[in-house]
Order: structure tokens, then sequence, then C-alpha cells
């Protein structure tokens, strides 16, 4: 009884182990070695604890199911933990990955410096009109006044993009004007759903509900 319970264990590793693989190999995982920045105040995570997600990748469209996953922000790639060895994805091998915060997705047209290996939180998943968050943690200096030593610091950077027929990509400002200077149909019906609800362009959760009645009339 023991030896079938022995041999089942070292089966179920073996499939274990072989699945890891396989994971790493279609995602073209790669080790990290490199060291992190220890003289750069805070974190470019977006979230500094490890969370469980789920990564699609781009060579065969197939879902994983990730215990120990965390994006960098600053790299805008994604991390993943097994077992102690630390590994990294970019677009390049990932086409979109979920987390707590929600799902991050790459492949959009390039605008200004940005291209379409850079990732995006999918805000609004409209046919017609999508919302996209751009975040990105940077490195900010200070010198203080009359110091030698120059302080960095990690700071997060939030913008919204709108994308219209998955063909024109434009950064949204927030307002009434950077709207209908993108949605530039359908205004009459947007100007009176606008007054009616009481929209403020400054709520993520308003701009959703006013995309979602752009996409349904």
């Amino acid at each position: 009884m023991k030896t079938a319970a022995f041999i089942f264990v070292l089966t179920m590793s073996h499939f274990l182990v072989f699945g890891q693989q396989t994971f790493l190999q279609d995602l073209n995982g790669r080790p990290i070695f490199e060291n992190s920045a220890t003289d750069v105040e805070g974190s470019p995570y977006l979230r500094e604890t490890w969370t469980s997600g789920v990564v699609k990748a781009k060579s065969n469209r197939k879902n994983y199911d990730i215990p120990k996953l965390r994006y960098d922000a600053h790299k805008d790639e994604l991390e993943y933990d097994q077992a102690g060895s630390l590994f990294r994805f970019s677009a390049e091998n990932v086409a979109e990955f979920t987390l707590i915060e929600g799902t991050f997705r790459a492949g959009f047209p390039a605008v200004g410096s940005l291209t379409p290996k850079n990732f995006y939180q999918v805000l609004y998943d409209g046919e017609k009109i999508k919302l996209l968050k751009r975040i990105y943690v940077g490195i900010q200096t200070e010198k203080p006044y009359n110091s030698a030593t120059i302080i960095k610091r990690f700071v997060k950077e939030e913008s919204l993009y709108l994308l219209k027929n998955n063909v024109e990509m434009r950064r949204f400002k927030k307002d009434k004007k950077s709207f209908f200077e993108i949605i530039t149909d359908k205004q009459p019906e947007m100007e009176a759903f606008m007054k009616e609800q009481k929209i403020k362009f400054s709520k993520e959760d308003d701009l959703i509900r006013l995309l979602e009645k752009y996409e349904s009339i």
C-alpha cells in the first residue's frame, strides 16, 4: 500500500513539474538575475505582495492560473514566483493577465510614445469603444536644498485612453471637451444622458456608465 502511495505521489510530482515547464515554455519566462533598485524609495509594483491571477499566453491563447504574480509597473512586465525562483514575462509573450485590480492587456494601437507592447488596464471592453488605463511607475529625483544627496522615489502615474472601433486610439483628459473630440457621433443622446445621470468625468464608474450608454444606442 505504501509503495502504491509513493508511486502516486511521484507521478503527480512529475505532472506538476511538467506542467510548470510547459507553462514557462509557452510564455517564454526568463529568470530574474538583476538586483532590485535599492537606492530608490517606494515600490515599482502595482501591488507589492504576491497575488493569484490568470495569464493568457500570446502563442497559443491558453489561460494559466498562477498562484503568485505581481506586476512591475516600472518595467511594464509581469513577475511569477515558482518555488522561490523568479521569472519575468513581457507583452512579447503575454497577451493579457488578470489580477485583483482587474484585467491588463497589450496589443493596442500605438499612441504617443506607447506601442502595442505596452500593457493597459481594461476598464471598459465594448465592441465600439474601449476605456483603457495606462499605469506607469516612474522614478522621480530630488536634491534637497544645501544637500549633496540625491533622493530617488518611485512615483505612480495614470492616464486614460479611448479606443474607438479598435482603430483610433487617443488620450482622454477626463473632461467633456476631450470626450466629444473622440466620440463625434450621437452627441445629442450623450448630452442628454450626461445631464440626466449627472455624469462626472473625474469618476471612472461614471465614465463606464457613459460608454455603456454609447454602446447601446
